[in-house]
């Protein structure tokens, strides 16, 4: 499969394939991992409750999780006091499915920014509960994604559970390659739109593993779109090894107080 793919690439129309197929022969080559953490007897029912099918007790050693389940959960406040006012938005560049699967494994309800009009779901639920409404978790794909094919004449987006199931019916996973010049037209703008909204409204940003590369216009114009109207923002949260690189890079884009 990935063989093939990556043959085919040289065809600009099968790249989104070779990319597709090469996340999941990574994914298949991955090995599990767990963390491992300790918690107060009197957290354990409420860590049990946010993490579901992520956790396992392994007495005396402690607690271990799935390590996207257990990350996720913190981010989405999951291992914090509940808030019904909060509203979670997911922004991403990446195509694969680890962030769906985490959710899934939390029984956390998303949805991917697109109207249910324009979706087609084919067997099982694509990765989690797919559920449009404020309760839910937005996952903003701006990069499109390996379980989504283009459908009724690029109308509507299928929605299928992995690369597998899209490789089985030997469709092109709607992606938008890394390419210098990426097209962004009918789908993949609405989801930019959601995304700009979700960063006019936030009152937190954290951006993990994202170095912003000076070269990088998309992600500028996103930011500089959604903060061109915010009057919530209180905090701008970075992850990444290279502080020192990445502070000088965000004071470009945002004030010293915010970081």
């Amino acid at each position: 499969c990935l063989a093939t793919a990556l043959h085919q690439a040289r065809n600009p129309p099968f790249m989104g394939k070779a990319i597709a197929a090469t996340l999941m022969s990574a994914a298949m080559a991955a090995q599990p991992s767990r963390i491992l953490f300790h918690a107060a007897n009197d957290d354990q029912d409420s860590i049990s409750k946010a993490l579901g099918e992520g956790l396992r007790a392994d007495p005396p050693v402690g607690l271990h999780a799935d390590p996207y389940a257990f990350y996720l959960s913190t981010l989405l406040g999951g291992l914090s006091k509940p808030n019904g006012a909060r509203r979670n938005s997911i922004i991403t560049f990446n195509y694969d499915t680890v962030v769906e699967n985490a959710l899934s494994t939390l029984k956390i309800p998303f949805n991917y920014g697109l109207p249910e009009a324009e979706i087609v779901m084919h067997g099982i639920p694509c990765c989690g509960p797919l559920r449009d409404d404020n309760a839910s978790t937005q996952l903003l794909k701006l990069h499109g994604s390996v379980n989504w094919v283009s459908e009724d004449d690029q109308r509507k987006i299928g929605l299928y559970r992995d690369y597998n199931d899209v490789h089985q019916i030997s469709a092109q996973p709607l992606v938008v390659p890394p390419t210098w010049h990426k097209i962004f037209s009918g789908h993949m703008m609405s989801i930019w739109h959601k995304a700009v909204e979700a960063i006019g409204t936030a009152t937190r940003i954290v951006i993990i593993g994202f170095s912003i590369p000076e070269t990088d216009a998309h992600f500028k114009y996103l930011i500089s779109a959604g903060l061109s109207y915010n009057i919530s923002l209180r905090k701008v949260v970075f992850v990444n090894p290279d502080g020192n690189a990445i502070e000088e890079r965000a004071l470009t884009i945002f004030r010293k107080e915010l970081l």
